[in-house]
């Protein structure tokens, strides 16, 4: 098989007949999905694998396919489609966190824990999970010498609540290091790895550090109401998926039913270039027209749907 060109973030391929020949293929929104080919070598139990999306040959209604696009992603292991970025969690900005937290878990039922702080900004933080995967971090300004000095993060969620809570970042999760520097190269930026990384990261009172990378930095796409993109080497634990504390709350997040976000359609899938769409996530997106920003989400729970709304960001 020979490579011809590079096409955006896929390659595109020469005739691909003895490659996918024998290859399981799944429908993806009017394409085709390849996740394994017997002659390529490539098994379903592998544990990373590339996902192949296959354009279908008007002149060959068969299992010959005359071309195809290998798309730069890597899947965990699985027999399905999985979006090419996550929904990760989302950051209401708050005047107190403490009193914002638990006012949002009398709300929904949902609980919460100790997320530690940053002592970069100067921003406490609790986290409230919504699935082993999701959660929303509730943030406010508990040390004030970071805003005294100027910090950038710092000011802006000191102009953020003046009025209250808000919901003033939506951040997105990818798979992997390849994936965050193409959103990057979308955006024009690159990764900084001084924005989210350790010296910036959240302390944990347990004495573990956050370290996650991130583009576009939450300064540049926050204030726009545009979502940024994370990736954590290594993994580890999700914050969604630690224990709330006992009697915080009696209800179980089993993910997102929906989102409300401003703009339309067309807005957010420009936002996200090439490395995912918007119908690839796993929940309905209802765009409001109204200003870039996240305004509502419907948490799925043992309890049924859960709605948490609150302002979105001031865009800035």
């Amino acid at each position: 098989m020979q490579l011809h060109r590079s096409l955006g973030n896929a390659l595109v391929l020469g005739d691909s007949h003895e490659l996918f020949e024998g290859a399981e293929i799944e429908m993806l929104h009017g394409a085709f999905l390849c996740v394994a080919s017997k002659k390529s070598g490539h098994s379903r139990s592998a544990n990373l694998r590339k996902k192949v999306l296959l354009r279908w040959s008007s002149n060959r209604q068969n299992s010959s396919m005359s071309s195809a696009f290998v798309a730069l992603h890597l899947l965990k292991q699985r027999s399905h489609f999985a979006p090419m970025i996550h929904f990760d969690h989302v950051c209401m900005a708050a005047p107190n966190v403490y009193e914002s937290t638990y006012r949002l878990s009398q709300e929904t039922g949902l609980g919460n824990y100790d997320g530690g702080f940053f002592p970069l900004y100067g921003i406490g933080h609790r986290v409230v999970p919504l699935a082993p995967d999701i959660y929303i971090e509730v943030e406010s300004l508990i040390d004030r010498r970071p805003l005294a000095q100027g910090q950038p993060l710092a000011a802006f969620m000191d102009r953020q609540t003046r009025e209250g809570d808000r919901f003033v970042g939506w951040c997105l999760r990818s798979d992997t290091m390849e994936e965050l520097e193409a959103f990057a190269a979308h955006h024009g930026t690159v990764v900084d790895h001084a924005t989210t990384g350790k010296n910036a990261g959240r302390q944990m009172m347990d004495g573990s550090r956050g370290f996650a990378l991130q583009a576009p930095s939450a300064t540049t796409a926050w204030p726009m109401g545009k979502p940024n993109l994370y990736f954590k080497p290594g993994n580890g634990t999700h914050a969604g998926s630690l224990p709330v504390v006992p009697g915080s709350g009696r209800v179980v997040g089993r993910g997102l039913e929906w989102i409300e976000i401003g703009e339309d359609r067309d807005a957010f899938a420009a936002w996200l270039g090439d490395v995912a769409t918007p119908a690839g996530f796993p929940f309905e997106i209802r765009y409001n027209g109204g200003a870039p920003g996240l305004y509502a989400m419907g948490v799925r729970s043992d309890e049924g749907v859960i709605e948490i709304r609150r302002p979105a960001v001031l865009v800035e």
